[in-house]
């Protein structure tokens, strides 16, 4: 026997509501090949990239910097970071922005695919379906749009040692 709506004190009927899945706003990106989005609250910004300028006795996976309105932002190949092919610097790729310590740092991919919305019920990939040296990074995986993605956490990354030998 189904159940029928609530009835309030008041004598009004109140219908249950759907209960809403919730849902992850994402900035989605490829990294070599693998798609992967970072959760929009651990993006500063997203800009245009015309050019990088190498700094001498960095790190291999540190591009050099860039001019962003007036200022010098320093940017990171994810890809050379994790020991995948570099990303080749072109005009017009985008820079994700994000905050280390307090200082501003561009973030170079593959490819930014732009705004997603993900739902947090398709998490029906898992983490271990991942490459092993991204594993630590994720939040969780998903499936959307046929494919397997990896929610990436900047934070942690920004939190590693290793990563911050060249900031600091």
């Amino acid at each position: 026997m189904s159940q029928g709506p609530e009835i309030r004190a008041d004598g009004v009927a109140q219908h249950a509501l759907p209960e809403l899945q919730p849902a992850v706003r994402a900035l989605a990106f490829k990294l070599d090949g693998i798609c992967l989005a970072v959760p929009i609250e651990q993006v500063g910004e997203l800009v245009d990239c015309e050019s990088i300028t190498p700094l001498p006795f960095v790190k291999p996976w540190i591009k050099g910097v860039t001019n962003i309105r007036g200022g010098l932002l320093p940017v990171v190949d994810l890809a050379s970071y994790f020991d995948k092919t570099a990303v080749s610097v072109r005009r017009g790729m985008r820079l994700i922005v994000i905050n280390v310590n307090d200082a501003p740092l561009g973030v170079l991919t593959n490819e930014v695919l732009g705004m997603r919305q993900f739902s947090t019920a398709a998490e029906s990939a898992t983490v271990a379906d991942f490459d092993p040296v991204l594993r630590p990074f994720l939040q969780c995986a998903m499936e959307a749009e046929g494919m397997c993605w990896g929610l990436f956490d900047l934070r942690r990354l920004a939190a590693e040692s290793r990563f911050q030998e060249f900031v600091a």
